[in-house]
């Protein structure tokens, strides 16, 4: 079954749930094979999946006192199947290359035009400063 429905089931999906899994896309994921991969339990009871399954995405939220940063990555890479590929891209968030990517030359271009004029802005402040 998946997260959202299990969740719908016990009354445990709201908007702060729904907020917390806008970066882990853990809703649409089987709920069976996240406490099996996050927490390594199998046939967990189905009232009691729902709780655990609750309290793991309110541990993901940074607001929360007991917020963990392990879970929530490992929730996240989970959710975004990241563990899956190793080199194609697969992330919702991906929808295209960094210019070094594409074209190591278009690259270095934007890096020259930036350096100069990080160089010319300097070159401002100090004679600014210096008269």
């Amino acid at each position: 079954m998946r997260v959202d429905n299990l969740l719908k089931k016990y009354n445990l999906l709201d908007d702060s749930i729904k907020r917390i899994d806008y970066h882990m896309g853990v809703l649409s994921e089987d709920a069976d094979d996240l406490v099996l991969k996050i927490l390594n339990q199998k046939e967990v009871p189905e009232a009691e999946l729902a709780v655990t399954i609750y309290t793991l995405i309110l541990r993901c939220d940074s607001n929360n006192p007991e917020y963990s940063s392990t879970l929530d990555e490992e929730m996240t890479r989970f959710g975004l199947k990241t563990d899956k590929f190793d080199t194609k891209p697969h992330s919702k968030w991906h929808y295209g290359t960094l210019y070094s990517d594409s074209d190591p030359g278009v690259s270095e271009m934007y890096t020259d035009m930036y350096d100069d004029y990080q160089d010319f802005q300097s070159d401002v402040e100090h004679y600014k400063i210096n008269k």
